[in-house]
């Protein structure tokens, strides 16, 4: 459902339902409400708008629930809140490719190939343990059954391996 209108309309979050609400403006708050720590002690949730932060080119937020976290990408959740996703895609793109706008008008559901080909450069990487050579991070990721995020981070010397092997750029 997308709102052409300026009203700013809030859902709460599959599985953070009396927690956690997310709007279509791409903002995240937390409900009033008590909770109890792990020392039993009962403390009272204000209502918030929740900080986000950019990370791995997305912007994110974290919820807690049960004493335990969780990080989001804001653009899932308001898509999975918002947008009837009936060919079950996985990825959600912002379709002016800017990550800060989250607003339900601007996102959409879309395939891996597409959100690959934005998210990544078409560069030639190379399996230093086999040798072998492939013409994307992606066709590297699908024979070995890994995320093409995972060895571009490699690539960019930001992990020493991803899935067991050693990877560069050619």
């Amino acid at each position: 459902m997308k709102n052409k209108t300026n009203e700013e309309i809030w859902k709460s979050i599959t599985g953070y339902e009396n927690c956690y609400q997310v709007s279509n403006f791409g903002r995240v708050k937390s409900i009033m409400r008590t909770v109890i720590d792990k020392s039993n002690r009962i403390h009272m949730i204000h209502e918030r708008i929740i900080k986000s932060y950019k990370d791995r080119n997305l912007i994110r937020v974290t919820l807690y629930k049960n004493g335990n976290h969780r990080t989001y990408s804001i653009n899932r959740l308001v898509a999975e809140a918002f947008i009837l996703n009936s060919k079950n895609y996985k990825y959600v793109k912002n379709i002016d490719n800017n990550i800060y706008n989250n607003n339900v008008n601007n996102l959409k559901w879309t395939n891996e190939n597409i959100i690959t080909h934005y998210s990544f450069p078409k560069r030639k990487v190379k399996n230093l343990n086999t040798n072998e050579i492939f013409n994307s991070l992606t066709s590297a990721a699908k024979k070995y059954d890994l995320y093409p995020q995972n060895i571009w981070m490699v690539c960019n010397n930001r992990k020493k391996q991803a899935g067991g092997f050693c990877w560069s750029y050619i």
